[in-house]
Parts: structure tokens; sequence; C-alpha cells
């Protein structure tokens, strides 16, 4: 087959104009595998715990028990005792991606829903049984949040049909309560005073009354000035006031159910959940408290009365994930238990105000790699996926890993001069490592600069001069990325959101001034896109204008990777065909269409494009391969594979989808 020759098409003030059609359809068959193995297995470079939600229960006996699953590939299930911290019970789930939702029964047993996999669990902690009691009820498919009713009744919000579900133990039936909000594909949260609940949406932001006898809803306005929310992200009652925590802003909303009207607004909270009611002994007397968790503050007892705050003696590090009042040895009364994402636990005694915390023996697993990139010096960085414990650097002479104190979720980096930029979700997040200097978390990297402007996913970062350009999807439930220009010197963001409208900026490269990117049609998770086709466009750093945009690929929606060849011609891979841009015409010269996966399984990571020893050098479809520029023959290198970084030898680096585990090739 021959080498495809594009006629002229160009866009011109946002209009395609016309020129001549594309020659040849169908996939392109001068491709070829590699016959000599190069392939070697480095392991699993981010291991730990990493849990989205916790559970506290007791057994028969009363001892008290913490469960939690720390995500990963496979996941894991531990049982902990909640005054030790020493195991009890390990398992692993190899269906199981993550769990956010825990809920105690009145009769001690702890539901657990799960993401993606969409099994709902139960444990029993007498038997130390963990059972699946359904799979995708109702088509759902995860599990965001669980409320238990007085009458024992369980109660399931979902995505991505935005239902409460109700599971009925004692006759073991399911109820599809339906969708609570129209177009809100999440129910976030969920609360209960025992016998309403109370549900949060997103993207699609409202708070929902919800009769679980009858089906019956109603909307409780949230405050006129709210605006810019994504998400009723935690939802708690307490007595008689409800509690909101929204997201992006993290404000802590209080509504009095006794008077129908928001009372409150606190700044700065950290979820997921505010507790119960409890007696918290202050000078003055007894208060009646629920406990909250601020940013960067000691766990809070909010007055159910007055509304005053009342600081408590326990700091917890990391988001809280539950609480629960347990009976504690040597401690009077019930003891406020709770537990952060790295599987600590904590305990406060609102009476005599001791505090104890202890690190679990739960099981950890290795994280799912996120993303992986080159560092000033050529060794090459992993980033893991749910906020693990760390981060990972590759000695290239050796192949040995070593796992770096850090906690974020790194959705891209590059080198640019002696750092490493690297760009973290949530909220659009950018973090500098002074690679002159040891890694110090905290310090080095410092503290992060913030993209803003509703952009959460910096997954796109190139060097562009003095500047380092970023790329980013927006949060949830929005469309329209960003290029930014970061200032490493003085921390300074530039944003210019929309450059391509309602697309996010999914891969950057530089030259000579100019910034060239490369877009997917979607936004942030929970709305559809609007745009059909992924653009190529061109950004001038002297003017800070888009000066082209064109349709490289017609009918392809994300265009993944973009790199220069020897003689300054463009190239850049969408999903499934790899195209040649010549700067100076103007237009697509070259296409050929390799695959045909689907373009949305990797938009936000896991692609790339080089140019490596005279041949181009990529990752997408979940094929690592290299391609001759000269007569386009492709090269299958590896499949089931996602990622790549090069190091400074020249080797390969990638991961099994999916999974932790990281590969290189060293036969290149």
């Amino acid at each position: 087959m021959a080498i495809e020759v594009v006629g002229r098409r160009r866009f011109l003030g946002g209009s395609l104009a016309a020129g001549a059609g594309v020659i040849g359809s169908g996939l392109a068959t001068p491709t070829r595998a590699l016959a000599a193995p190069g392939q070697e297995y480095l392991g699993t470079p981010i291991t730990g715990v990493t849990t989205a939600g916790m559970g506290f229960t007791q057994d028969g006996r009363g001892r008290p028990l913490a469960v939690m699953i720390a995500g990963g590939t496979p996941s894991i299930f531990s049982v902990v005792d909640a005054v030790s911290g020493e195991l009890i019970k390990s398992e692993a789930l190899s269906s199981v991606k993550q769990a956010w939702t825990y809920k105690t029964a009145p009769d001690g047993r702890v539901y657990i829903g799960t993401q993606s996999s969409g099994r709902v669990l139960r444990f029993d902690p007498d038997d130390r049984t963990l059972s699946v009691i359904k799979d995708r009820p109702f088509g759902q498919t995860h599990f965001w949040a669980t409320a238990v009713t007085a009458d024992g009744r369980v109660h399931f919000g979902t995505y991505p049909d935005g239902k409460v579900i109700t599971y009925d133990p004692s006759t073991d039936t399911w109820i599809d309560q339906g969708q609570v909000v129209p177009g809100a594909q999440y129910v976030r949260s969920l609360g209960t005073d025992g016998t309403m609940l109370y549900a949060g949406t997103g993207t699609v932001p409202r708070v929902v009354r919800l009769d679980p006898a009858t089906g019956q809803t109603a909307e409780i306005a949230l405050p006129a000035d709210v605006a810019g929310e994504s998400f009723v992200y935690d939802l708690d009652v307490a007595e008689h006031l409800l509690f909101a925590r929204l997201s992006p802003s993290s404000v802590l909303l209080v509504y009095d159910l006794t008077r129908d009207r928001w009372v409150d607004r606190i700044p700065n909270v950290v979820g997921l959940h505010v507790s119960s009611a409890a007696d918290l002994v202050t000078a003055d007397g007894r208060r009646r408290v629920a406990f909250y968790s601020p940013t960067g503050g000691p766990v809070t007892g909010y007055d159910l009365d007055t509304g005053e705050r009342h600081p408590t003696a326990l700091t917890t590090t990391y988001a809280n994930r539950d609480w629960a009042w347990l009976r504690l040895p040597g401690l009077p009364r019930q003891t406020l238990m709770t537990g952060n994402s790295l599987g600590d636990l904590a305990a406060f005694n609102p009476i005599t105000h001791e505090v104890r915390t202890l690190r679990s023996q739960a099981v950890g697993t290795p994280y799912i790699i996120r993303s992986l990139g080159t560092g000033p010096d050529g060794d090459v960085f992993v980033g893991g996926y749910l906020t693990p414990r760390g981060v990972a650097r590759v000695d290239p002479e050796t192949g040995a890993t070593t796992q770096l104190a850090w906690s974020a979720q790194v959705e891209g980096m590059t080198a640019h001069g002696t750092d490493l930029v690297l760009g973290v979700y949530p909220h659009g997040k950018l973090y500098r490592y002074d690679a002159t200097q040891p890694w110090s978390s905290g310090v080095n990297p410092g503290a992060p600069v913030d993209i803003g402007q509703a952009q959460d996913r910096p997954v796109a970062l190139t060097p562009a001069g003095d500047l380092t350009a970023v790329g980013t999807v927006p949060e949830y439930g929005q469309l329209g990325g960003a290029l930014s220009l970061y200032d490493r010197a003085t921390g300074a963001v530039d944003v210019y959101r929309d450059v391509v409208p309602a697309q996010s900026v999914v891969t950057l490269i530089h030259r000579d001034g100019i910034v060239y990117g490369g877009t997917a049609i979607w936004g942030g998770l929970g709305i559809e896109p609007t745009a059909t086709e992924a653009v190529l466009f061109g950004f001038d750093l002297a003017t800070r204008t888009v000066i082209f945009s064109l349709v490289p690929v017609p009918g392809e929606t994300s265009i993944g990777g973009l790199a220069f060849d020897d003689t300054g011609a463009l190239w850049g891979t969408a999903t499934n065909t790899l195209f040649r841009y010549d700067l100076a015409a103007g237009t697509v010269t070259q296409r050929r269409t390799y695959f045909r996966a689907d373009p949305a399984v990797e938009y936000y990571t896991g692609h790339g494009l080089f140019w490596h020893q005279g041949r181009l050098v990529g990752s997408t479809a979940g094929t690592i391969f290299s391609v001759d520029p000269a007569t386009l023959e492709l090269t299958t290198i590896a499949t089931n594979m996602t990622n790549l970084a090069i190091d400074r030898l020249g080797h390969l680096y990638y991961s099994r989808r999916g999974t932790g585990e990281l590969y290189r090739w060293t036969s290149t």
C-alpha cells in the first residue's frame, strides 16, 4: 500500500477550507513485530497502602476492627485491630480497583461499595468473611456513597446513572430508587436522619431529600451565591443539622433541618465526612458537637446549638476516610475513631481529650502506574494512580527503582533545565523538583502552584524557552481545557483557557517560539463533549495568540503525541493514526491508520510520541511502537502496554495497562 498523501486542508477562522479528498481508507498493512526480544521486567516500583475509604465495626466479643481496601493490582482487603493496628486478615481482590464507601449496619456487618467493578461487598466481623452480595445492581458500576437507615436497609449512591439504590438484608431484595437529579451522573454523597435520605449529586451539584419508602424527592436548594461547584462531595447528618461539603471549593455548608434553611458555612474543610453527634467536655461544660477536619488544622468540634468551633488535640494527616464511635480499653464512654488514606488510625476521646495514633499493619499493594517521564539527568520517573505514598525513580544503568516519599497523583511531567516539573491531580497543581538537590517531600519539591480557572489534570508539559507550557483537562462536569505558561523562577502562571473551544489540551511541544498542541474533545468526567474532532494548533508565545488550528485526522477525537523529526517536520499521533504536518506549507502531508482502538480509553494519559534514533517511537492504542518515517512501516515493540519514556541511554520504558508493572526495552 502506498503512503497516503493528503490534499491541502487548513482551518481558516474556524471553518475548514475545501481541499483535495483523502486518499485511501481502512487500516494500513505494512506492520511487523520485533524479531528479537529486548524486554526487561523492572517490577512494581510504587507500593503501599492507599485506601479511598475505611470502615469500623466490632465483633461479638467487643474487639474493635478497622477494614480497608488498598487499591492496586490486585487490590488488597485488610482487617486490622483498631486498638493495636495488628493485621487480622488480608485478601487479594483481583476484580476490585478501589472502594470509596463503607458503612456499618446495626448488626455490625460492613457494606462496601466498589469503584469500576460494580460489586457490592459485605464483611462479617464474627466469621471474618468478605462476600459479594451483588454484581452491578441495576447496571451501576461505581458506588460512591452509602447510608443505613434505622430499619437496617442499606442505600447506595451510584455512577453512571446518578441513582440511589436500596438493599434490604432481611429479604435480600434490591430497589431502584431512580436517578435523583435529571442530568446528574453521580450521587456522590448520602446522609440519613434515620428515616429520610439526603443525597448530594454531581456534576450537577444538588442536595435532595429522598423518602426511601415512597421514592418521593424534594430538592433543598443550595444558597443563591454558590457558584462554580461540581459536586456535593460529602453529606452527613448530625441530629438536626445537615452538613454538605462542596467541591472544588471545600466549603462546608450547614443546614438546619428543623428550620429548613442554611445557617452556616465553614471554609477549607477536608473530606471525607463529618461525624455523628457526641458530648465534648470543654472548659465551660459539655457541648453537643459533630467533628470535622479543617485543611491543615486540628479536628474541630462544631457546636450543634451555637455553631461555635472547638479545636481538639487531634491533628490528622491526609484526608480522613470516615468516623466511628467505638469503645476502647481504658477510655470512658465512646471514642471517636478515624483513619486516613494511608491506612493509619487515630482516636480521640471527647471526655478525657486523650489522643491515640498508630500505623496499621494493613497490607499494601502495587500502585497502578499513571505516568512516566524523563528527568533532567536522564533518569526515568514513575507516577502512580490514586495519590500513593510517593513517586519512583529508575536508574538507567541498573534498572533499579527507588520509591520517593511523597503523596500526589502525577498526571504528567517534564524535565526543564535542572528541574523536573510535575503536574498533579486534583485541582491542577504544579510542583518543581530541583534535581541538583536531594528529594525531600515538602521541601524539594516544595509547595505547589495552582493553575486555577477550573483546571484539574495537568497531563501535557513541555519546556518553552524560559517557561514551561502546560496542557490541562478541566474539572469534573466542565468543558474547556487550557494552555498555561508557568514561570519556574517566580511561580507565576498565565492561563489561556479554551485555546480550542470546549476541548482539553493533552499533548504539547515547542519550537522557535511556537507551542504546538493537540487536543481531545472530552472535558472533565460527567459531561458529554460538544466538539466532534480533535485539533492541532499553534500558539505564538510572543503574541500569546493561536496562530492556526486544524483537524489533522478527520474523525479522530484525541491527539496524544507530537514530535519533530530531523527535517523539522511535525509528526503526531491521534489514537489510531499517525500524521505528518508540514510547518512551511501549513498542511498535513501524510497519514497512516494502524489501529482500531476506542479513543476514549486513554485520552488523559498513557500516550506519547518521540523522535528517537532516526525513527518515530510512540505509545497509543495500548501499543508501544516505532515507525520508519520513509516507509511508514510500523514495528510493534509491545502490546497491552501504555505510557512511554526514554532514558539517557536510549532505553524505552512503559507499563502494563491497568497495573503497576514497569518494563523497559533495551534493544533499540
